[in-house]
């Protein structure tokens, strides 16, 4: 018996219980991991409102598998910004928020004499 646990560690880590462990198997009916390598919690979240409308805490954090505590904090910031609304029943996307860099670029256009008409009006 070895009475170093570091070597025991690593003895055990050798047998190669990693190569041979099976991958979990991906249900088809539940669709694409819902966290990418490429986005964030906050994205994941900000897209399930975007797809389903309104949603409840709760149900952003059944589908989410995040805390309702957690949920409340990756959306604190959006709501301050007024990209997300919160009336105390449920979280819904803010349609009239416009973004802060897009704000920017329509008062550097009109700045320098453009006419700068949202997407979808009569010029």
């Amino acid at each position: 018996m070895n009475l170093n646990p570091f070597a025991e560690l690593a003895r055990v880590a050798d047998r190669g219980y990693i190569e041979r462990a099976p991958l979990p198997e991906e249900d088809p009916a539940q669709g694409p991991p819902l966290f990418t390598l490429s986005g964030t919690r906050t994205d994941a979240l900000l897209e399930l409102l975007t797809k389903r409308g309104r949603l409840t805490t709760a149900e952003l954090a059944r589908a989410t598998g995040l805390q309702d505590k957690l949920v409340w904090g990756l959306l604190k910031a959006r709501r301050t910004a007024g990209q997300v609304v919160h009336d105390g029943e449920a979280w819904e996307i803010n349609e009239a928020w416009i973004p802060p860099e897009i704000k920017r670029a329509v008062e550097l256009l009109r700045s320098r004499g453009w006419t700068c008409v949202a997407p979808g009006a009569k010029s």
